[in-house]
């Protein structure tokens, strides 16, 4: 990424305040919405993020600029470029405008996130081709498949047990013979 380390003075917060405002940039846009599952994985995120930091980003210190400057655009129709798998986004002005549908969500069931899960640990490299997903999303996947295993586990088990028919029959005898000897009833 091309940062080089530059060691400051011994309790001197003050030399320090680039540094820790950069690290909570990158950790209030970035890092804090993504499931880091690696450190190429962290290191390819940190590339994308700084390419988009230093060319595309408005920094209100620079009149709303980017510290790569570019130029005006000034006529054509606004597109939007997902960037970082749509955790931001890059508004540039189009000349000639192309109308297409936006892709639909896709739905995933259990077995295609299996599946995912399974391709991803065989191939890490497929990462670079996955959009983000909230750790909401990751969340939410994992409560619903929790209640899927346990609705499953617990199917025709309602109710109490069927107890068996000579057990019935044995506390019928006892409790005839309980009130044969004056004690008091079983319900």
């Amino acid at each position: 990424m091309g940062i080089r380390d530059k060691p400051t003075a011994p309790a001197s917060p003050w030399q320090n305040g680039f540094a820790e405002r950069l690290i909570g940039s990158i950790r209030r846009e970035c890092v804090d919405h993504l499931i880091v599952l690696g450190e190429s994985h962290l290191r390819r995120i940190l590339r994308a993020y700084a390419r988009y930091y230093n060319e595309i980003r408005t920094h209100r210190s620079l009149d709303k600029d980017a510290p790569v400057s570019r130029p005006v655009q000034r006529t054509g129709t606004i597109g939007s470029h997902a960037l970082l798998g749509g955790l931001h986004h890059h508004y540039v002005r189009v000349r000639f405008s192309v109308h297409t549908r936006a892709p639909q969500r896709l739905r995933l069931r259990g077995s295609d996130r299996a599946l995912l899960v399974w391709m991803i640990r065989l191939w890490p490299c497929l990462l670079d081709l996955a959009r983000v997903v909230q750790p909401d999303t990751i969340l939410r996947w994992h409560r619903a498949g929790f209640r899927a295993y346990w609705r499953w586990k617990s199917q025709g088990l309602a109710g109490r047990p069927r107890i068996e028919r000579e057990l019935r029959d044995l506390i019928r005898r006892m409790c005839i013979a309980s009130t044969n000897a004056h004690l008091p009833l079983l319900d």
